[in-house]
C-alpha cells in the first residue's frame, strides 16, 4: 500500500514540525506559566486600575486648583 505524497509545502511543514516539537516538549510548562500569569494579572489589574484612577483624579484636582488660584489672583 503506497502512501500518497503530502500536499503541504516544505517550509509550512517545517514550521509546523518545529511548533509541534516545542509544544510536545514544553507544553505543560507553557500552560503552567500562562495560568500563573493570568492569575497574577487578574489579581493585580484591579489594583492598577484604582491606582491609575487616583492618579488621574489628583492630576485633575491639581489642574482645578491651579486654575482657581490664577482666577482669584
Amino acid at each position: 500500500m503506497d502512501v500518497p505524497p503530502n500536499p503541504t509545502s516544505d517550509p509550512v511543514q517545517s514550521i509546523f514540525d518545529k511548533i509541534t516539537e516545542v509544544l510536545s516538549a514544553y507544553g505543560w510548562t507553557i500552560l503552567f506559566f500562562v495560568v500563573v500569569a493570568n492569575l497574577i494579572w487578574s489579581h493585580l489589574y484591579p489594583k492598577y486600575k484604582k491606582w491609575r484612577e487616583r492618579q488621574e483624579n489628583e492630576e485633575r484636582d491639581a489642574q482645578y486648583k491651579k486654575r482657581s488660584i490664577t482666577l482669584y489672583s
